[in-house]
């Protein structure tokens, strides 16, 4: 019996410590941005696509690092950091996108946006949707 509640204690504290590390995001419309896009036929690859949504909305020096993800043929998961927000309460700010390639446009199906607070705040300094203060 107790081996029985052993297991399930360490069972409940093991599901516990997986959930509490997924990731909230902000969800952002790709409407507008798959309108403009759709105009433009310099825009080959995956990271141009997604550097061409955030540097045209973030007029502010950035220092960023774009990655990507092939999910299947020609869909990709586009993940974008900048280290140098302006703001002075937030630390970090990601993009992420899930976007599709035919050969000549791009179709973007989600965007998702989190980031993270500055330390010694008292915002929470993962990654995350609340407010920094």
């Amino acid at each position: 019996m107790i081996k029985i509640l052993y297991r399930f204690f360490f069972i409940v504290l093991l599901s516990t410590a997986i959930s509490s590390c997924s990731e909230n995001y902000e969800d952002i419309d790709p409407s507008s941005f798959n309108q403009k896009i759709s105009l433009r036929y310099d825009v080959k690859t995956p990271e141009e696509l997604l550097k061409s949504y955030y540097i045209d909305s973030n007029e502010v020096s950035l220092q960023i690092t774009v990655s990507k993800k092939i999910i299947e043929k020609n869909n990709y998961q586009i993940t974008l950091i900048n280290e140098r927000v302006d703001d002075d309460a937030v630390r970090k700010e990601k993009i992420m996108m899930f976007a599709k390639f035919d050969g000549t446009h791009w179709k973007v199906n989600e965007i998702r946006r989190n980031w993270k607070c500055e330390g010694g705040r008292g915002g929470s300094t993962e990654w995350g949707i609340n407010e920094c203060p």
